[in-house]
This record gives C-alpha cells, structure tokens and sequence, in this order.
C-alpha cells in the first residue's frame, strides 16, 4: 500500500466533524468537507518550525528523532492548539484473529514493533496507544506488503479515546506519502460503531500521491519505512 521509492514526507488533511453527513464521504479539497490549512507549527527535536506553505513533494527531511505537531492554522483564521492526547484504548478487530506481516508501528528512531512479533500482539496494542496519544509525526502505523491481507470491510483495530469528539471538533490525519487510502467510522461510548454514523474515506483508491492530501510537512522518518 506504501512505496519506499518516492521522496517520504508526511501529509496532512483537516476536516471540521460538524460538516459532515451521515453517510459514506470521500474527504477532500473537492468535497465540501476539508478545512484549508494556512500554517503549520512543529517541534523539530526541540526548534521551534513554522511553515507557511506547503513543502514540494520532493522535500525530504529525514529525522531519527521526534517532530511534534504543537498547532495548525486554517484559512478561516482558526487556530488549533489542543489535541486530544488524554487517553486512548485498541481494541483489536481482524488483527485479533489473524497476524498478518506488514503491519507495526514504526517510532521515531527507527524502532519496528511489529503486529506479528513473536510473543503476541500486546506490544503492538500498547505501541499503538503511544502513537495515537502523541504529536510525533515521526511515529506512525505502517502497512507495508502485507500478507495475508485483511479481511475486507472489517475494521482492523477500534480506537476508544477518554474524551469523545464534539461536532465542533477538526478531525487531524497524517497519511505518511499522501498516497494511500483508508477509512474512519464513528463508534459510541462501548466501542461499537454508531448507527447511521458517518464513515470517512481519506485519499481515493489508486490516487496518486499528495491528490487528496492539503499540506506537505516535508519531514520523514530516516529509516525511509
């Protein structure tokens, strides 16, 4: 699903929840639903960034070491600061029964913890928490070559965070070359996907990369995974 022969950078998209209806939605600039993003403010291992603009895709500043997202500017002048980082739960859905390779979490410094590691799956579980719970563009979940694959229209893994999102909340999603899609679906309060809930496409079937994507951080990890 990933390449590692292009240039890697990380990509970002922003949708506002309250604009979308309950239904199967593709994201993007084209549909009604993205937010544009004016800037962008990380934390480059301690040095402060501010991007203005969008890097070309064949920017690639390669780091071993965390890149935190401390805020995002939208063109309609608001400004997101606070992240939903208290507390999240996995809970495995077909990862529970099969294990297939390809699938982990890559951290910052190049560490792989893998969904098929010998010992089980709790690594990856709480690798994934880590992840879900941190601004670090520089840890990500990876599907690389996997074999076997999923089983389609099953989720993989649900994810129940301590505070739930409001209509009024922005919607973050970082996809590692902007070339890849995948699918969101709203759950309620026990984890079970809420009835008439939205389901959320990001990136289209077989685009290319940086289509659907609003913003290039330029940055990746060094061990181009």
């Amino acid at each position: 699903m990933f390449t590692k022969t292009l240039p890697l950078s990380f990509t970002i998209a922003l949708s506002p929840l309250s604009s979308l209806a309950q239904s199967v939605v593709l994201v993007g600039p084209n549909e009604g639903n993205f937010s544009p993003v004016k800037s962008v403010s990380l934390d480059d291992n301690g040095t402060p960034v501010i991007q203005t603009s969008s890097q070309a895709p064949s920017t690639n500043i390669q780091r071993s070491t965390p890149v935190n997202l401390t805020g995002i500017g939208l063109q309609n002048d608001t400004n997101l600061d606070v992240f939903n980082f208290a507390g999240a739960e996995v809970t495995l859905g077909n990862f529970a029964d099969v294990q297939p390779s390809g699938v982990g979490i890559l951290q910052a410094d190049g560490t792989q913890i893998t969904l098929n590691r010998s010992g089980g799956t709790a690594a990856f579980v709480t690798a994934t928490e880590e992840m879900l719970q941190s601004p670090n563009l520089n840890s990500y979940l990876f599907y690389d070559g996997i074999t076997p694959d999923p089983i389609a229209n099953t989720a993989d893994f649900s994810i129940n965070f301590r505070f739930a999102f409001e209509t009024s909340d922005y919607l973050v999603v970082q996809e590692r070359n902007g070339n890849t899609f995948f699918t969101l679906t709203a759950l309620d309060i026990t984890g079970n996907p809420i009835d008439g809930a939205n389901v959320l496409q990001f990136g289209e079937n077989g685009g290319s990369a940086f289509s659907v994507y609003d913003w290039n951080t330029g940055y990746a990890n060094s061990t181009y995974l």
